[in-house]
C-alpha cells in the first residue's frame, strides 16, 4: 500500500484494538534522487513516517522513524526512530516527552530505497517498539484515557521531495490476557 503525505487508518480484524496489540510492519522508501539534488539550495532529502496506536479523537502515539539523507557525500543516512507522547494521554500530569533514538538505516545508494521494519507491542499504557529486528528498541509508558483511543494508523509526512514510502507487509495480532495460577 502507497503511503502519501497523509495518515491512513488502518481496518483491524474484529474485536480487536491497539489496547492489547503486537504489530510487524515492513516499510519501504524510495527517494528520487534526481528530484533531491534539484530542489533549489538542498543539501538533503528528509523523511517521516510510520505508525500510530492508540488513535482516537484526541489521543493518539505516533511511532516512527526521521531521516535525512544527505546529499553532500558526508553520512548517507542520519536517522532517529521516536515515540511521540504530546497527545499520548489528556492528563495534564502524564509524561508528554518524546522518547528519540539514533538509528542507522540501510540504505542503496543506487536505487535510493531503504527499508525499515517496526514490531510494536502495545499492551495497555506500555509500548515496546523494535526496529529493524531490534537493532533500535524504545520502551515507553503511555496513559491514554479515552476508551476510544483504540485505533491504529500509518503516517507519512514527507515533503514533495521526500521519498515514496510503501507499506510492504503489516501484521496484526490481539494478545491475550496473561493469567498466573496461584
Amino acid at each position: 500500500m502507497a503511503l502519501d503525505a497523509s495518515i491512513i487508518d488502518v481496518t483491524l480484524p474484529s474485536g480487536m484494538t491497539s489496547t492489547e496489540m503486537d504489530a510487524i510492519v515492513d516499510f519501504s522508501a524510495k527517494f528520487n534522487l534526481d528530484a533531491c539534488r534539484a530542489s533549489p539550495g538542498s543539501q538533503n532529502c528528509q523523511a517521516e513516517f510510520g505508525l500510530i496506536v492508540r488513535r482516537g479523537e484526541q489521543e493518539s502515539t505516533p511511532i516512527g522513524v526521521r531521516f535525512t539523507l544527505n546529499l553532500d557525500g558526508s553520512s548517507p543516512v542520519e536517522g532517529s526512530v521516536y515515540v511521540e507522547r504530546a497527545k499520548s494521554s489528556m492528563n495534564p500530569k502524564a509524561n508528554q516527552e518524546t522518547i528519540f533514538g539514533p538509528h542507522t538505516l540501510r540504505f542503496d545508494a543506487q536505487t535510493g530505497v531503504f527499508d525499515v521494519s517496526m514490531r510494536v507491542i502495545s499492551d495497555h499504557s506500555i509500548l515496546e517498539c523494535f526496529f529493524d529486528g531490534g537493532r533500535r528498541a524504545i520502551t515507553a509508558r503511555i496513559y491514554p484515557e479515552d476508551e476510544k483511543s483504540v485505533g491504529v494508523a500509518f503516517f507519512n509526512k514527507n515533503s514533495a521531495q521526500g521519498p515514496a514510502v510503501t507499506v510492504k507487509n503489516a501484521d496484526f495480532w490481539a494478545m491475550k490476557e496473561a493469567r498466573v495460577d496461584e
